[in-house]
């Protein structure tokens, strides 16, 4: 992350909405969220600058409980800086019940809701 307090404001509003809270952090370093162990990890770069033109290659997914947690996803990271990559909806290439809504986050990191139906277990 190239400003490690933006970037944890902005993911305690997304990663919220999974039921994912702050479980473990070193204030300017380093954040870990989960719902009872740290899962996800945000770390400040000191390699990148607000200036660097950043790739949009790292792709991360994480899976929603709801398909309204999908959706607040994508609406509420929009409302909070984000960039589309793809609005909510099914995902049939990758099973008819796939559902799925993808944003880039404040660095330019491509980050994926989504749920399966249960019943495609």
């Amino acid at each position: 992350m190239t400003d490690i307090d933006q970037a944890t404001s902005f993911y305690d509003v997304i990663l919220g909405i999974m039921g994912y809270v702050r479980l473990y952090e070193d204030p300017g370093q380093f954040v870990g969220y989960g719902e009872t162990w740290p899962e996800f990890w945000i770390t400040q770069r000191s390699d990148l600058s607000q200036d660097s033109e950043v790739s949009k290659e790292t792709y991360i997914s994480i899976s929603a409980p709801s398909f309204e947690a999908v959706d607040a996803f994508y609406k509420t990271g929009l409302e909070v800086g984000a960039e589309s990559s793809d609005s909510p909806g099914y995902r049939p290439t990758y099973g008819q019940e796939f559902y799925s809504a993808s944003i880039y986050d404040l660095d330019g990191n491509h980050i994926e809701a989504s749920y399966y139906e249960l019943s495609s277990f």
